[in-house]
Protein backbone atom coordinates (compact mmCIF):
# COMPACT_ATOMS: atom_id res chain seq x y z
CA UNK A 1 0.00 0.00 0.00
CA UNK A 2 1.10 3.72 -0.55
CA UNK A 3 1.70 6.19 2.63
CA UNK A 4 -1.40 8.08 1.97
CA UNK A 5 -3.52 4.78 1.72
CA UNK A 6 -2.00 3.45 4.97
CA UNK A 7 -3.10 6.89 6.48
CA UNK A 8 -6.38 6.89 4.64
CA UNK A 9 -7.31 3.66 6.70
CA UNK A 10 -6.61 4.58 10.10
CA UNK A 11 -9.09 3.56 12.37
CA UNK A 12 -9.63 0.70 10.07
CA UNK A 13 -11.30 1.55 6.80
CA UNK A 14 -11.65 4.10 4.21
CA UNK A 15 -14.25 5.89 5.20
CA UNK A 16 -13.88 5.70 9.40
CA UNK A 17 -13.61 8.47 11.32
CA UNK A 18 -10.03 9.03 13.17
CA UNK A 19 -7.32 11.49 11.92
CA UNK A 20 -5.41 10.66 8.81
CA UNK A 21 -1.55 9.91 10.28
CA UNK A 22 0.92 7.16 9.98
CA UNK A 23 2.43 5.95 12.70
CA UNK A 24 6.15 4.89 12.89
CA UNK A 25 7.60 2.61 15.16
CA UNK A 26 11.29 2.15 16.09
CA UNK A 27 12.71 -0.26 18.60
CA UNK A 28 15.72 -1.39 19.59
CA UNK A 29 16.20 -4.49 22.54
CA UNK A 30 17.55 -2.68 25.80
CA UNK A 31 20.86 -3.51 27.11
CA UNK A 32 21.93 -6.30 24.89
CA UNK A 33 25.65 -5.80 25.08
CA UNK A 34 25.62 -6.97 28.94
CA UNK A 35 23.27 -9.50 28.27
CA UNK A 36 26.02 -10.78 25.86
CA UNK A 37 28.74 -9.94 28.58
CA UNK A 38 26.79 -11.43 31.53
CA UNK A 39 24.11 -13.00 30.25
CA UNK A 40 25.84 -16.75 31.05
CA UNK A 41 27.10 -17.82 34.17
CA UNK A 42 30.57 -18.00 33.44
CA UNK A 43 30.97 -22.08 32.73
CA UNK A 44 28.17 -21.77 29.95
CA UNK A 45 29.87 -18.87 28.31
CA UNK A 46 30.68 -20.44 25.22
CA UNK A 47 30.90 -18.80 22.12
CA UNK A 48 28.38 -21.65 20.64
CA UNK A 49 25.92 -20.35 23.07
CA UNK A 50 26.30 -16.70 22.32
CA UNK A 51 25.86 -17.61 18.14
CA UNK A 52 22.32 -19.44 19.71
CA UNK A 53 21.24 -16.15 21.66
CA UNK A 54 22.49 -13.99 18.68
CA UNK A 55 20.95 -16.15 16.13
CA UNK A 56 17.78 -16.51 18.07
CA UNK A 57 16.82 -12.99 18.39
CA UNK A 58 17.63 -12.81 14.73
CA UNK A 59 14.74 -15.08 13.89
CA UNK A 60 12.61 -13.27 16.32
CA UNK A 61 13.09 -10.18 14.61
CA UNK A 62 13.44 -11.38 11.10
CA UNK A 63 10.46 -14.27 10.77
CA UNK A 64 8.14 -14.17 13.79
CA UNK A 65 7.82 -10.40 13.09
CA UNK A 66 5.37 -11.08 9.84
CA UNK A 67 3.51 -13.88 12.22
CA UNK A 68 2.52 -10.61 14.30
CA UNK A 69 1.91 -8.40 11.37
CA UNK A 70 -0.63 -10.90 9.63
CA UNK A 71 -2.09 -10.87 12.98
CA UNK A 72 -1.04 -14.05 14.08
CA UNK A 73 -0.11 -13.47 17.82
CA UNK A 74 0.16 -17.50 18.77
CA UNK A 75 3.17 -18.82 18.96
CA UNK A 76 4.51 -22.46 19.10
CA UNK A 77 1.94 -24.37 22.06
CA UNK A 78 0.19 -21.16 22.36
CA UNK A 79 -3.65 -20.77 21.29
CA UNK A 80 -5.18 -18.26 23.71
CA UNK A 81 -3.35 -15.63 22.95
CA UNK A 82 -5.50 -12.36 21.49
CA UNK A 83 -4.02 -9.59 18.82
CA UNK A 84 -4.56 -6.02 21.29
CA UNK A 85 -7.43 -3.53 20.24
CA UNK A 86 -6.55 0.02 20.97
CA UNK A 87 -10.13 0.93 20.90
CA UNK A 88 -11.78 -2.51 21.41
CA UNK A 89 -12.95 -3.34 17.73
CA UNK A 90 -12.87 -6.25 15.83
CA UNK A 91 -10.70 -5.45 12.65
CA UNK A 92 -9.30 -7.57 9.97
CA UNK A 93 -6.48 -9.96 10.71
CA UNK A 94 -3.78 -8.41 8.94
CA UNK A 95 -1.88 -5.27 10.30
CA UNK A 96 -1.84 -2.62 7.57
CA UNK A 97 1.91 -1.51 8.04
CA UNK A 98 5.39 -1.79 6.26
CA UNK A 99 8.50 -3.22 7.90
CA UNK A 100 11.24 -0.89 6.53
CA UNK A 101 13.74 -3.05 8.54
CA UNK A 102 13.94 -5.52 11.24
CA UNK A 103 17.03 -7.56 12.17
CA UNK A 104 19.17 -8.56 14.91
CA UNK A 105 18.07 -6.81 17.60
CA UNK A 106 15.85 -3.55 16.15
CA UNK A 107 12.75 -2.80 13.82
CA UNK A 108 11.68 0.46 11.90
CA UNK A 109 8.42 0.10 10.50
CA UNK A 110 5.49 2.25 9.92
CA UNK A 111 1.38 2.11 8.50
CA UNK A 112 -1.67 3.20 9.48
CA UNK A 113 -1.35 4.68 13.18
CA UNK A 114 -3.55 2.28 15.08
CA UNK A 115 -2.35 -0.13 13.78
CA UNK A 116 1.05 0.51 14.23
CA UNK A 117 0.77 1.07 18.23
CA UNK A 118 -1.24 -2.38 18.37
CA UNK A 119 1.44 -3.78 16.82
CA UNK A 120 3.70 -2.31 18.98
CA UNK A 121 1.87 -3.86 21.98
CA UNK A 122 1.66 -7.74 20.39
CA UNK A 123 5.39 -7.39 19.57
CA UNK A 124 6.27 -6.30 23.01
CA UNK A 125 3.92 -9.13 24.83
CA UNK A 126 5.49 -11.57 22.01
CA UNK A 127 9.09 -10.65 22.81
CA UNK A 128 8.79 -11.13 26.90
CA UNK A 129 6.73 -13.98 26.18
CA UNK A 130 9.69 -15.64 23.69
CA UNK A 131 12.84 -14.52 25.66
CA UNK A 132 10.87 -15.75 29.48
CA UNK A 133 11.04 -12.36 30.30
CA UNK A 134 14.65 -12.00 30.59
CA UNK A 135 14.69 -9.40 28.20
CA UNK A 136 12.85 -6.42 27.11
CA UNK A 137 12.85 -3.55 24.71
CA UNK A 138 12.04 0.24 24.10
CA UNK A 139 10.44 2.74 21.50
CA UNK A 140 9.66 5.21 20.09
CA UNK A 141 6.08 5.94 18.21
CA UNK A 142 5.76 8.96 16.00
CA UNK A 143 2.54 10.43 14.08
CA UNK A 144 3.39 12.23 11.02
CA UNK A 145 1.57 12.92 7.69
CA UNK A 146 2.08 10.85 4.61
CA UNK A 147 3.83 13.51 2.96
CA UNK A 148 6.42 13.80 5.74
CA UNK A 149 10.00 11.95 3.89
CA UNK A 150 10.55 8.77 5.56
CA UNK A 151 14.23 10.21 6.64
CA UNK A 152 12.32 12.79 8.79
CA UNK A 153 9.96 10.15 10.15
CA UNK A 154 12.21 7.95 11.32
CA UNK A 155 14.74 10.57 12.85
CA UNK A 156 12.02 12.06 15.06
CA UNK A 157 10.62 8.35 16.08
CA UNK A 158 14.63 7.62 16.69
CA UNK A 159 14.57 10.87 18.88
CA UNK A 160 11.47 8.87 21.17
CA UNK A 161 13.30 5.79 21.35
CA UNK A 162 16.21 7.87 22.90
CA UNK A 163 13.82 9.19 25.17
CA UNK A 164 12.31 5.85 25.87
CA UNK A 165 15.82 4.28 26.54
CA UNK A 166 16.63 7.51 29.14
CA UNK A 167 13.87 6.10 31.58
CA UNK A 168 15.28 4.26 34.36
CA UNK A 169 15.03 0.67 33.48
CA UNK A 170 14.80 0.99 29.98
CA UNK A 171 11.36 -1.24 28.71
CA UNK A 172 9.40 1.76 27.87
CA UNK A 173 7.52 3.54 24.76
CA UNK A 174 7.46 6.97 24.10
CA UNK A 175 4.97 8.87 22.03
CA UNK A 176 3.20 12.07 20.60
CA UNK A 177 6.72 14.09 20.72
CA UNK A 178 7.73 16.47 18.06
CA UNK A 179 11.20 17.12 18.47
CA UNK A 180 13.33 18.65 15.98
CA UNK A 181 16.84 19.12 15.20
CA UNK A 182 16.71 22.58 16.29
CA UNK A 183 15.48 21.75 19.27
CA UNK A 184 17.15 18.42 20.09
CA UNK A 185 15.82 16.10 21.98
CA UNK A 186 15.72 18.18 25.84
CA UNK A 187 12.90 20.29 24.66
CA UNK A 188 11.46 17.51 22.81
CA UNK A 189 10.88 15.39 26.38
CA UNK A 190 8.79 18.32 27.49
CA UNK A 191 6.41 17.15 24.43
CA UNK A 192 6.77 13.38 24.65
CA UNK A 193 4.76 11.03 26.81
CA UNK A 194 7.31 8.23 27.85
CA UNK A 195 5.75 5.33 29.93
CA UNK A 196 6.90 1.81 31.08
CA UNK A 197 5.35 -0.82 28.94
CA UNK A 198 2.93 -1.95 31.71
CA UNK A 199 1.96 1.35 32.81
CA UNK A 200 1.21 2.02 29.01
CA UNK A 201 -0.80 -1.12 28.39
CA UNK A 202 -2.49 -1.26 32.00
CA UNK A 203 -2.67 2.56 32.69
CA UNK A 204 -3.36 4.43 29.85
CA UNK A 205 -5.04 1.83 27.44
CA UNK A 206 -6.31 -0.85 29.97
CA UNK A 207 -7.64 2.04 32.09
CA UNK A 208 -8.04 5.41 30.95
CA UNK A 209 -8.76 4.41 27.61
CA UNK A 210 -11.55 1.61 27.97
CA UNK A 211 -12.90 4.40 30.53
CA UNK A 212 -13.64 6.66 28.13
CA UNK A 213 -15.00 4.26 25.39
CA UNK A 214 -17.26 2.91 28.04
CA UNK A 215 -18.73 6.19 29.39
CA UNK A 216 -18.58 8.73 26.43
CA UNK A 217 -20.09 8.69 23.16
CA UNK A 218 -18.38 10.19 20.79
CA UNK A 219 -20.43 10.04 17.21
CA UNK A 220 -23.53 10.52 16.02
CA UNK A 221 -25.08 7.18 16.89
CA UNK A 222 -27.77 6.81 19.68
CA UNK A 223 -25.99 5.58 22.35
CA UNK A 224 -28.47 7.29 25.60
CA UNK A 225 -26.39 5.83 28.81
CA UNK A 226 -23.09 7.43 27.55
CA UNK A 227 -22.34 10.77 27.79
CA UNK A 228 -21.64 12.54 24.56
CA UNK A 229 -18.60 14.60 24.11
CA UNK A 230 -17.61 16.78 20.93
CA UNK A 231 -14.08 17.41 19.81
CA UNK A 232 -13.80 20.75 21.34
CA UNK A 233 -14.77 19.84 24.84
CA UNK A 234 -12.16 17.12 24.52
CA UNK A 235 -9.40 19.56 23.23
CA UNK A 236 -10.64 21.68 26.25
CA UNK A 237 -10.51 18.99 29.13
CA UNK A 238 -6.73 17.86 27.50
CA UNK A 239 -5.30 21.31 27.71
CA UNK A 240 -6.30 21.22 31.17
CA UNK A 241 -5.36 17.73 32.11
CA UNK A 242 -1.48 18.79 30.61
CA UNK A 243 -1.64 21.85 32.95
CA UNK A 244 0.23 21.58 36.12
CA UNK A 245 -3.18 20.58 38.31
CA UNK A 246 -2.68 23.64 40.87
CA UNK A 247 -6.21 24.66 42.34
CA UNK A 248 -7.23 27.11 39.87
CA UNK A 249 -7.01 24.35 36.40
CA UNK A 250 -8.93 21.89 39.18
CA UNK A 251 -11.41 24.66 39.35
CA UNK A 252 -11.46 25.00 35.55
CA UNK A 253 -11.33 21.30 34.60
CA UNK A 254 -14.77 20.91 36.88
CA UNK A 255 -16.59 23.74 35.06
CA UNK A 256 -15.69 22.32 31.65
CA UNK A 257 -16.84 18.33 33.47
CA UNK A 258 -20.40 20.43 34.11
CA UNK A 259 -20.94 21.61 31.14
CA UNK A 260 -20.91 17.99 29.92
CA UNK A 261 -24.04 17.62 32.13
CA UNK A 262 -26.97 15.85 30.48
CA UNK A 263 -29.66 16.93 32.61
CA UNK A 264 -31.52 15.54 35.86
CA UNK A 265 -33.88 13.32 33.77
CA UNK A 266 -31.03 12.35 31.01
CA UNK A 267 -30.41 8.66 30.80
CA UNK A 268 -26.82 9.26 30.80
CA UNK A 269 -27.23 11.12 34.25
CA UNK A 270 -25.78 8.15 36.49
CA UNK A 271 -22.79 7.54 33.77
CA UNK A 272 -22.06 11.53 33.88
CA UNK A 273 -21.97 10.84 38.14
CA UNK A 274 -18.58 7.99 37.18
CA UNK A 275 -17.16 10.44 34.80
CA UNK A 276 -17.13 12.98 37.40
CA UNK A 277 -16.13 11.56 40.18
CA UNK A 278 -13.57 9.50 38.33
CA UNK A 279 -12.37 12.30 36.55
CA UNK A 280 -12.10 14.37 39.52
CA UNK A 281 -9.58 11.46 41.16
CA UNK A 282 -7.39 11.10 38.96
CA UNK A 283 -6.95 14.67 38.06
CA UNK A 284 -5.52 15.04 41.93
CA UNK A 285 -2.94 12.19 40.92
CA UNK A 286 -0.06 13.68 38.33
CA UNK A 287 0.44 10.35 37.44
CA UNK A 288 -2.86 9.39 36.83
CA UNK A 289 -3.67 12.68 34.83
CA UNK A 290 -0.75 12.16 32.55
CA UNK A 291 -2.16 8.83 31.56
CA UNK A 292 -5.43 10.36 30.78
CA UNK A 293 -3.96 13.19 28.82
CA UNK A 294 -2.58 10.42 26.66
CA UNK A 295 -5.96 8.34 26.60
CA UNK A 296 -7.58 11.67 25.31
CA UNK A 297 -5.20 12.10 22.59
CA UNK A 298 -6.14 8.74 21.19
CA UNK A 299 -9.71 9.41 21.41
CA UNK A 300 -9.12 12.46 19.91
CA UNK A 301 -7.63 10.58 17.10
CA UNK A 302 -10.19 8.32 16.47
CA UNK A 303 -13.10 10.32 16.53
CA UNK A 304 -11.87 13.42 14.35
CA UNK A 305 -13.72 12.75 10.47
CA UNK A 306 -11.27 12.50 7.99
CA UNK A 307 -11.77 15.45 4.87
CA UNK A 308 -12.82 17.62 7.90
CA UNK A 309 -9.83 20.07 6.82
CA UNK A 310 -11.23 20.61 3.32
CA UNK A 311 -15.54 20.04 4.31
CA UNK A 312 -15.76 23.47 5.36
CA UNK A 313 -14.03 25.31 2.72
CA UNK A 314 -16.22 23.02 -0.12
CA UNK A 315 -19.44 23.77 1.20
CA UNK A 316 -21.54 25.59 -1.36
CA UNK A 317 -23.75 27.62 1.22
CA UNK A 318 -21.17 28.60 3.96
CA UNK A 319 -23.66 30.38 5.99
CA UNK A 320 -25.50 27.47 6.37
CA UNK A 321 -22.36 24.91 7.17
CA UNK A 322 -21.26 23.77 10.18
CA UNK A 323 -17.65 24.74 10.90
CA UNK A 324 -15.31 22.18 12.43
CA UNK A 325 -13.45 24.57 14.22
CA UNK A 326 -10.86 22.03 15.46
CA UNK A 327 -9.50 21.30 11.78
CA UNK A 328 -9.53 24.90 11.18
CA UNK A 329 -7.06 25.61 14.02
CA UNK A 330 -4.78 22.81 13.51
CA UNK A 331 -4.70 24.00 9.92
CA UNK A 332 -3.35 27.50 11.13
CA UNK A 333 -0.40 26.02 13.18
CA UNK A 334 0.60 23.31 10.53
CA UNK A 335 0.62 25.96 8.28
CA UNK A 336 3.05 27.88 10.56
CA UNK A 337 4.77 24.56 11.64
CA UNK A 338 5.26 24.37 7.54
CA UNK A 339 6.63 28.34 7.21
CA UNK A 340 9.02 27.72 10.09
CA UNK A 341 10.21 24.83 8.49
CA UNK A 342 9.16 22.00 10.61
CA UNK A 343 9.38 23.94 13.92
CA UNK A 344 6.66 26.47 15.46
CA UNK A 345 8.53 29.47 16.00
CA UNK A 346 5.61 31.09 17.87
CA UNK A 347 5.61 30.69 21.45
CA UNK A 348 3.15 29.46 24.23
CA UNK A 349 3.30 32.89 26.04
CA UNK A 350 3.18 34.69 22.58
CA UNK A 351 -0.63 33.10 22.05
CA UNK A 352 -1.39 32.48 25.77
CA UNK A 353 -1.37 36.74 26.14
CA UNK A 354 -3.86 37.10 23.53
CA UNK A 355 -6.40 34.25 24.59
CA UNK A 356 -5.97 35.72 28.60
CA UNK A 357 -7.97 38.45 26.88
CA UNK A 358 -10.12 37.18 24.92
CA UNK A 359 -11.02 34.94 28.30
CA UNK A 360 -10.97 38.00 30.04
CA UNK A 361 -13.81 39.38 27.80
CA UNK A 362 -15.90 36.04 27.71
CA UNK A 363 -15.95 35.78 31.53
CA UNK A 364 -17.31 39.58 31.41
CA UNK A 365 -20.01 38.35 29.02
CA UNK A 366 -21.08 35.59 30.34
CA UNK A 367 -21.68 37.88 34.12
CA UNK A 368 -23.60 40.45 31.64
CA UNK A 369 -25.73 37.42 30.41
CA UNK A 370 -26.41 36.06 34.03
CA UNK A 371 -27.29 39.27 35.39
CA UNK A 372 -29.08 40.80 32.27
CA UNK A 373 -30.71 37.60 30.70
CA UNK A 374 -29.83 38.91 27.71
CA UNK A 375 -29.60 36.09 24.87
CA UNK A 376 -28.01 35.88 21.45
CA UNK A 377 -27.14 39.81 21.08
CA UNK A 378 -23.63 41.40 22.59
CA UNK A 379 -24.46 44.88 24.24
CA UNK A 380 -23.20 47.60 22.22
CA UNK A 381 -20.62 48.18 25.10
CA UNK A 382 -19.42 44.65 24.75
CA UNK A 383 -19.68 44.60 21.00
CA UNK A 384 -17.21 47.54 21.19
CA UNK A 385 -14.69 45.41 23.42
CA UNK A 386 -14.63 42.71 21.09
CA UNK A 387 -13.38 45.06 18.54
CA UNK A 388 -10.75 46.24 20.65
CA UNK A 389 -9.19 43.08 20.49
CA UNK A 390 -7.65 43.82 17.21
CA UNK A 391 -6.02 47.04 18.94
CA UNK A 392 -4.20 44.40 21.80
CA UNK A 393 -3.79 42.21 18.70
CA UNK A 394 -1.75 44.82 17.17
CA UNK A 395 0.57 45.35 20.29
CA UNK A 396 1.36 41.93 20.80
CA UNK A 397 2.28 41.98 17.12
CA UNK A 398 4.11 45.28 17.19
CA UNK A 399 6.53 43.79 20.38
CA UNK A 400 7.16 40.58 18.37
CA UNK A 401 10.32 42.01 15.82
CA UNK A 402 10.37 38.70 14.54
CA UNK A 403 7.38 38.83 13.22
CA UNK A 404 5.94 35.18 14.56
CA UNK A 405 2.65 37.04 16.69
CA UNK A 406 1.49 38.64 13.00
CA UNK A 407 2.29 35.64 11.02
CA UNK A 408 -0.03 33.94 13.13
CA UNK A 409 -2.48 36.38 13.23
CA UNK A 410 -2.57 36.66 8.98
CA UNK A 411 -2.49 32.76 8.84
CA UNK A 412 -5.22 32.74 11.41
CA UNK A 413 -7.18 35.51 9.90
CA UNK A 414 -8.01 36.41 13.59
CA UNK A 415 -8.69 40.11 12.13
CA UNK A 416 -11.28 39.49 9.97
CA UNK A 417 -12.23 36.79 12.21
CA UNK A 418 -12.84 39.57 15.39
CA UNK A 419 -14.93 42.11 12.31
CA UNK A 420 -17.42 39.18 11.59
CA UNK A 421 -18.61 39.19 15.11
CA UNK A 422 -20.59 42.39 15.58
CA UNK A 423 -22.99 41.66 18.12
CA UNK A 424 -23.64 38.28 17.29
CA UNK A 425 -23.13 36.41 20.48
CA UNK A 426 -23.04 32.72 18.79
CA UNK A 427 -20.01 34.04 16.73
CA UNK A 428 -18.40 35.41 19.29
CA UNK A 429 -18.58 31.77 21.50
CA UNK A 430 -17.00 30.17 18.23
CA UNK A 431 -14.01 32.92 17.77
CA UNK A 432 -13.67 31.92 22.05
CA UNK A 433 -13.81 28.19 20.87
CA UNK A 434 -11.21 28.54 17.83
CA UNK A 435 -8.67 30.20 20.22
CA UNK A 436 -8.68 27.57 23.14
CA UNK A 437 -8.10 24.99 19.80
CA UNK A 438 -5.23 27.23 18.38
CA UNK A 439 -3.65 26.81 21.91
CA UNK A 440 -4.23 23.38 22.30
CA UNK A 441 -2.89 22.58 18.74
CA UNK A 442 0.06 25.05 19.12
CA UNK A 443 0.81 22.66 21.98
CA UNK A 444 -0.04 19.39 20.34
CA UNK A 445 2.69 19.99 17.44
CA UNK A 446 5.10 21.18 19.60
CA UNK A 447 4.81 24.89 19.40
CA UNK A 448 7.79 26.62 21.61
CA UNK A 449 7.67 27.06 25.51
Amino acid sequence: MEFADLAAVSGGAQESAGIRRLGVLRADVDSLGAAFRAGFPGKYATLTRTAVLSRQLSLFFKHYINALCRGEVNGVNERDIKKFSLFGTEKKAERDLHIVYSGGDDVFLLGAWDDVVELAVDLRRAFRRFTSGRLHFSAGIGFFKEKCPVAEMARAAGVLESLAKDRPGKDAVALFGTASEERGVSEGEVHAQVYGWDDFIDGVCGAKLAFLRQHFSFDDAKAPSRVRLGKSAAYRLLGLLEADGRSVQLARFAYVLARLDPGAKADSQETYRKIRRQFYEWYKEPEDRRELSTAMQFIIYSIREKGSEDRWLNQKNPQTAVKDIASEAEAVILALQERDHGRINLTKSQIRKFLAAVNALTNKITVHRARSGAGAVLSEGLAAEVKYLKVKLAYQSAKDTRGNVRAFAEKAKLKERIDQIGTDMKRYEEFAHFMEALVAYHKFHGGRD
